[in-house]
Parts: C-alpha cells; sequence; structure tokens
C-alpha cells in the first residue's frame, strides 16, 4: 500500500534510516555531510629567539591544543571526543585571544562537528553559527558554504526545516558562484530533503531532479546514490512504486559500486518495502535476505 494516507512520523518510520557510522556519514534520506574544514593556517613553526609580547608562546599553545584534538577526534570513542571537545575549547580560547578571527572559525567547525557527534546537537549548531564570521571575513566561500551546510543538516536534525533550507539555499549560491558542481548537486540534495519533511513533495522531487542531473556531469557515485534513494522514497510516498523501484535499484548498483555497505542495507530494506506494496513477497524476501548476509558479513563490521 502507499503511504499517501500516513502520517510524517509514521513514514519516517517505515523508511530504513541506519544510525551514523561517522561524521561524514550520509543518512538515507538526506545528505547529511558534515564537511570537515583544512587545517588553519596557522603560526609558522619556529619560536623566535625573542618574543616579548608572549604572542609566540599563546600562538604555539593553540596549535598545540589542535593538533591533539585532531589526534583524539580521530580515535571516535566518546571519551576521546569528550577530551577532544575541550581540547578544542583549549585552542579557540587562546585563537581569540590573538584575534585570529579564522584560526578561531576553523577550531569552532571542528569543535562543533565533535560535540554533534557526541550527541549535543544544540551546541553543535552555536558552534557552526559562531565560525561563519570568521570563515566569511577571510573570503574562504567555499568553506563557508560547508559550514553552512553543516548548520543545515543540525537544523534538520532539530525539526527546523526552514532555518535548515536558509542555510542549505545561501550554500547553493556559493557554489554556483565557485563553480563547485558537486556541492551544488548535494545542496539541492539537502533543500529536497528538507522540502521533503515539510511534507512538500513535488518540490522535493524538483530538487532532487536537478541534483541528479548534475551527477549526469559529475561522477560521484556515492552521492548520486544518497540523491536517488531520497528521490526514490518521495516517489513512494506518492505511490509510484514502479519508478521508485528504478530509483532505488540504480541507487543500489552505485552504491555497490562505491563500497557502501550500509548505503546498500538502507536501499535494499527501502526496496523491500516497494515490493511489499506490490504485493510481490518473493522479491521483497530476497532484499530483507541480501540485508542479513551484508549485517553478517565480517567485511561490514
Amino acid at each position: 500500500m502507499g503511504l499517501g494516507s500516513l502520517g510524517k512520523r509514521e513514514v519516517m518510520e517505515r523508511i530504513a534510516r541506519p544510525g551514523r557510522l561517522f561524521l561524514c556519514a550520509f543518512a538515507p534520506s538526506c545528505l547529511c555531510v558534515l564537511v570537515f574544514l583544512s587545517p588553519a593556517t596557522f603560526a609558522q613553526t619556529g619560536r623566535p629567539t625573542e618574543d616579548p609580547s608572549g604572542v609566540r608562546d599563546v600562538a604555539d599553545l593553540a596549535q598545540q591544543a589542535y593538533e591533539e584534538a585532531e589526534q583524539l577526534r580521530a580515535e571516535g570513542t566518546r571519551p576521546a571526543l569528550l577530551k577532544a571537545a575541550k581540547k578544542y575549547e583549549e585552542s579557540r580560547r587562546n585563537w581569540r585571544l590573538l584575534k585570529r578571527g579564522y584560526s578561531e572559525a576553523v577550531t569552532a567547525n571542528a569543535l562543533g562537528l565533535t560535540v554533534y557527534a557526541l550527541g549535543e546537537t544544540r551546541r553543535a549548531a552555536a558552534c557552526f553559527a559562531q565560525a561563519l564570521p570568521g570563515l566569511r571575513g577571510a573570503g574562504k566561500k567555499l568553506q563557508v558554504a560547508s559550514t553552512l551546510t553543516n548548520l543545515g543538516v543540525v537544523y534538520g536534525d532539530l525539526s527546523e526545516e526552514p532555518k535548515a533550507i536558509v542555510c542549505f539555499e545561501e550554500a547553493l549560491a556559493l557554489y554556483r558562484a565557485e563553480g563547485d558542481r558537486a556541492g551544488e548537486a548535494r545542496a539541492l540534495n539537502n533543500i529536497g530533503k528538507s522540502r521533503r519533511d515539510l511534507g512538500e513533495l513535488d518540490e522535493a522531487k524538483k530538487y532532487y531532479e536537478q541534483a541528479l542531473a548534475i551527477y549526469a556531469e559529475v561522477y560521484e557515485a556515492r552521492d548520486e546514490a544518497i540523491t536517488l534513494n531520497n528521490l526514490g522514497v518521495v516517489l513512494w510516498q506518492q505511490g509510484e512504486h514502479r519508478k521508485a523501484l528504478d530509483r532505488y535499484e540504480r541507487s543500489h548498483l552505485l552504491r555497490r559500486i562505491a563500497g557502501d555497505r550500509p548505503g546498500e542495507m538502507t536501499t535494499l530494506t527501502n526496496m523491500a518495502l516497494v515490493y511489499d506494496a506490490l504485493n510481490e513477497p518473493e522479491n521483497a524476501k530476497k532484499c530483507r535476505d541480501e540485508v542479513e548476509r551484508l549485517r553478517k558479513d565480517p567485511e561490514n563490521e
């Protein structure tokens, strides 16, 4: 049966939703791009013979704390992430003391990613918002777009879709201005996800199709697979089951090519739901059996 009669909560509960595996993970129904910025252009290495101002000492402390935080975040465990957050805060305070806005902004973004992984969503939103002025001041347009994407993703998690759309649309304009076609496609996908969450299915479909037109020019198998999966969800919600199945099948193929096993399981689960709606239990079972096989595969651990 179709999903037109179901409420938003019921629909979302029936769509496969694996947990986030790492900070740059993609959710099945939205392109959750949490983008790591390049390390800041911190102070030059080497200590001058004399530095009566003490600036070099503070810069060294800021740099050291940042590097330690990066190492801790790379470990990925909760205790390490908690320590990393404290180190980023220490680094950020010192960059602020030195009035180095760009370095402080990069550190704020990294802190946002860390606390997001810890489940502190509101705090992550504050960090990303605080990073924007320093990035804008430094003229780093693509980093501004990345951080706006991060902020939009967080707003989406907080069910604040109108705010998310504002962020994604600004990011879209920046990606277009800079000629970043892959970034443009991701932004279009993100807007589509937010529109879908608002129940604007036709609008969502329009944005997903615009993104896919770009992926026809730019090879990004993993990202294209996500958008195909997302479009399949919308078509499924609209009761267009055969069209949904076509998008899911293409998504599954690309996810296999990209080695995205969690993504494969997501799309296969969605395919099973479509086969259920089409009253094709044997095909649905094949999809679920494949999900179980992938889940037990040691390479998936």
